[in-house]
Formats: C-alpha cells, structure tokens, sequence
C-alpha cells in the first residue's frame, strides 16, 4: 500500500500504511516527534519521515541481534518493587524504570550513578534491563 501524498496524516493512516494500529503510531508519534511535526493530532510530513526512521532503526537492531547499550544515571526516587530502579536516560533525557536483580539494588540505587543498560524497544514502548552479562558486554566493547 502506498500513502498519498499531502502535508497532514492521521495515526490510522499512517497505521494502515505501516501495517500497525493508530494507537502504536500515536506512541511512536510522541515519543519520536517534537512540536514542528505534528499540527493537534495530525502529523507532518517531517514527522512521518522521523516515524520510519525509528522502525527503520529498530528493525537494523533486531536483524544485528546485539542489545542496544545505553548510560542511564540512577536517580533519586524511592521505589518499593525490589526488582526496580529510578534512573534518567541520559540519552532521551526522560526517567525510566530500569529491571535490575533483586539481590543488586542496595547496591546499585544510589544517586548519580551510571549503568549502562538493554534498552529494548517495541513501537517506541522502551524497557530498561541491566544485568551482570549486559555489564561485561560494555566492559568488553569499551576495551
């Protein structure tokens, strides 16, 4: 299916163009998009483009099979799930709940410090994981 082309697209176009629902193109529109590319609801070309790039992105990352390494910084709020850390992605500037081992947050839940994690992304929905095999893969490629 090709998509007509003109200055504004709405998520259920754009859906059915890429083959996905309105809700997951609304995701990938917030997350990916700034103000210059979208009009209300509606999305500009620019934001379009950016909308493919990210798939495009996502896609080459499952096809290479390696996990995408980001730095995210431990922040200061409290978390009662023992399976959890607050932590900003240094990267995307937003806060993030990062999956980490139970046995592990006492001692890496102090603020300002740096881990680098999985990022995993489905449709722009990113999920954070850090590990100890995750660590010696980025000890491994900063060597």
């Amino acid at each position: 299916m090709k998509i007509e082309d003109k200055e504004l697209y709405s998520c259920k176009e754009v859906g059915e163009y890429l083959g996905t629902t309105a809700m997951a193109v609304g995701r990938m529109r917030n997350e990916v998009c700034n103000e210059d590319d979208v009009v209300g609801k509606q999305i500009k070309k620019s934001g379009l483009q950016k909308i493919c790039d990210h798939l495009s992105f996502e896609m080459d990352l499952i096809e290479s099979g390696q996990p995408n390494l980001v730095e995210v910084r431990v922040i200061a709020k409290p978390c009662k799930s023992p399976r959890h850390l607050f932590a900003l992605d240094i990267e995307r500037g937003v806060a993030c709940a990062v999956l980490i081992p139970a046995r592990d947050k006492d001692r890496l839940n102090k603020p300002n410090t740096r881990l680098i994690v999985d990022r995993q992304s489905l449709t722009a929905n990113y999920k954070y994981e850090w590990n100890r095999k995750i660590q010696q893969l980025a000890q491994s490629k900063s060597a």
